[in-house]
């Protein structure tokens, strides 16, 4: 579905062109265009392009299929069910991406029964994230994608199916679950392909310094805004990457990411034996930010970890992590390595606690 087609034989002399996604080459017989009557906003229900939450079966491709079908203000709902008998979740097996094939504006994710969330999972070949706000090999601009809600979705992201790294020590995609399904990963050890959960890196102007998102909004993703998820069992990089500016991260429950054992000889949490396979509960960049009234359960990397951004506020949140072997660095970090002015940075009313084992798990810092 091409939202706002503009025929002008702008790409070489070509309307169309044709990626083979590096998967070998494509056999195309026809091409077909249809004009449709502008019918406003749509909901789309992902079970109307083949996704089932009440089998075994993968659903990525279906669930892409009704991402690539949106346009901007279109609703996507899936099929709530995670208090339902006979209930799955819908089988994650290649990375969603959110916006599909071009920056959308106003798109809403949400279950068809708030109260009785929808839940994605991880499979055991799943490369990457389970999800991400936009594809990188697919989308060119992606300050252009604003205005992104999602909520009422649990996530889990495979901690006890996937891994960091392979026998070789590395995340490069050598029997470990780094990479992608699409042509994103050419390097070893780059975050973005890392087996995360949900991945909301928009655009930003890094070079701006006066972070300037209003001014120039063509430069940043602005208003996304992610409430009343759960997020569990990631397996290394972060459990919620959140880059972008006047975003919204509210009553979410992030619940074990990764694994950090502090001292030799004790059993780690999650028997794949990553060492130093670590996750942040929330990883946070970008101006004019509201992170309040979250829940993070035994990241091993950071709780809430922010690189800066002026104007962001961190309020009313809690880390935590339980007993037994469970660790991490700290509660939450500021490490303004990206942008170093953080004029009207609020870190109040947060609560950072540990009841970790003290030698083999527990916290190195509070804040």
């Amino acid at each position: 579905t091409l939202c706002d087609a503009y025929f002008m034989n702008r790409d070489n002399g070509a309307d169309f062109r044709l990626s083979d996604n590096f998967d070998g080459a494509e056999s195309i017989f026809a091409v077909r265009v249809i004009i449709l009557p502008e019918a406003g906003a749509q909901t789309i229900q992902v079970d109307d392009f083949g996704a089932d939450p009440f089998d075994d079966q993968p659903d990525s491709a279906a669930i892409q299929a009704a991402l690539d079908s949106t346009c901007d203000q279109d609703t996507v709902v899936f099929t709530s069910g995670v208090e339902s008998p006979g209930y799955q979740g819908y089988w994650i097996d290649q990375t969603l991406f959110l916006t599909g094939s071009a920056a959308k504006q106003g798109l809403i994710l949400t279950a068809s029964d708030p109260a009785n969330h929808a839940q994605w999972r991880a499979t055991a070949d799943l490369k990457g994230f389970v999800a991400r706000l936009y594809a990188r090999s697919r989308i060119n601009n992606p300050g252009m994608i604003d205005d992104i809600e999602i909520s009422s979705i649990d996530m889990h992201g495979g901690r006890e199916l996937r891994q960091c790294q392979g026998a070789d020590g590395v995340s490069n995609g050598l029997d470990d679950n780094y990479g992608s399904w699409l042509p994103e990963c050419p390097a070893i050890d780059d975050p973005w392909c890392l087996p995360g959960v949900l991945g909301l890196d928009g655009g930003g102007n890094w070079a701006d310094t006066s972070q300037n998102y209003l001014g120039r909004p063509d430069e940043w993703s602005t208003n996304v805004v992610v409430h009343d998820l759960r997020i569990e069992q990631g397996e290394c990089g972060t459990a919620l990457a959140f880059f972008s500016a006047g975003g919204r991260i509210e009553n979410v429950t992030i619940d074990t990411a990764g694994d950090h054992v502090h001292a030799a000889g004790c059993a780690f949490t999650d028997a794949d034996g990553d060492v130093g396979a670590w996750s942040d509960g929330i990883t946070l960049f970008g101006p004019g930010h509201t992170i309040t009234g979250n829940t993070v359960v035994n990241p091993s990397d950071i709780g809430i970890v922010f690189f800066g951004g002026k104007n962001t506020n961190i309020s009313n949140n809690t880390i935590k992590i339980t007993a037994g072997n469970y660790g991490a660095f700290g509660g939450i970090a500021l490490h303004p390595w990206i942008f170093g002015d953080i004029g009207g940075l609020q870190i109040n009313g947060n609560t950072v606690a540990s009841e970790g084992d003290p030698r083999c798990g527990g916290l190195h810092t509070g804040i």
